[in-house]
């Protein structure tokens, strides 16, 4: 069979079989599993693909011209098994979490921008991964202009408290700095950063932004493997303070994934005293 007959016969069980398999199965006379052990091994089709030749009027291929077939028409052999490439020409969103990246998808579908899209991603995250950084800490910002094409940058670290000086460590005779308690935790910076950002590039009401978070944590929101796995060995820890114990533990452990975890305490006044402005 030539090639110009075997581009024929490939177009035509194309449209009819349903896997590589099938196509083998079809195209050799033999299970594929067979084909693919031993060129050497040849057996009757079973009754299904014989019947399949049959029905569909497909004649017979040899071995070697079935491989040839396959080697030629790579339609199904490059492509890779596993989740494809993300494409899209209107915008894209891409976090850690599904859930905060459909509240951004949702805020540039109702016209908003990648500024206010992020910042509604990130108060998700706060809700959802309570175990990353969030809005008592810090964050850092690069910000690309298509107006201006200017690419800037935004520091929203916090600074360390006033009265924690020198003197304050020497007298206590700490030499490092400690990786829990009240030492090591700076003025939070990230939420001020939001709305500064908001404030220069951003289109919509900061409240707008918020509630999609607020609605989570009042909510409540199916907790990830991802995040129940990195909750888990923060337990002792949080065991050590009520208020941590009491917010982030259920019945004294770390949520399970696909439980349905509520942070009340994040829904202050159902998100009425959210405001655009700095207090």
């Amino acid at each position: 069979m030539g090639g110009e007959a075997v581009r024929l016969y490939a177009r035509q069980i194309m449209t009819t079989i349903r896997n590589r398999r099938e196509f083998l199965e079809i195209a050799t006379g033999a299970s594929a599993m067979t084909a693919l052990a031993s060129t050497s091994m040849a057996r009757p089709a079973g009754a299904r693909s014989a019947a399949l030749r049959r029905a569909q009027g497909i004649p017979s291929l040899s071995r070697d011209e079935a491989f040839a077939l396959q080697a030629q028409d790579d339609w199904f052999s490059t492509v890779h098994t596993g989740r494809s490439v993300v494409r899209t020409s209107q915008g894209m969103v891409a976090t850690s979490q599904p859930l905060a990246s459909l509240v951004g998808l949702d805020v540039l579908k109702r016209g908003g921008n990648a500024v206010d899209a992020s910042i509604a991603v990130a108060a998700v995250l706060n809700v959802t991964e309570p175990n990353m950084t969030g809005v008592g800490g810090d964050a850092f910002m690069m910000i690309y202009s298509s107006k201006t094409k200017k690419l800037e940058g935004l520091n929203a670290s916090g600074r360390a408290p006033r009265a924690l000086n020198l003197d304050y460590f020497a007298s206590r005779k700490i030499t490092q700095m400690p990786a829990t308690g009240m030492e090591p935790i700076t003025v939070p910076g990230a939420f001020d950063g939001w709305v500064t950002l908001l404030g220069k590039y951003g289109t919509m009401k900061l409240a707008d932004l918020m509630a999609p978070a607020i609605g989570y944590a009042e909510s409540g929101f199916p907790v990830m493997e991802k995040t129940a796995a990195d909750w888990e060995p923060e337990v002792p820890r949080l065991e050590l303070t009520a208020a941590a114990a009491s917010t982030y533990l259920v019945n004294g452990g770390a949520p399970q994934p696909g439980a349905i975890f509520y942070v009340p305490v994040c829904t202050y006044d159902r998100g009425r005293r959210v405001s655009d402005d700095r207090p």
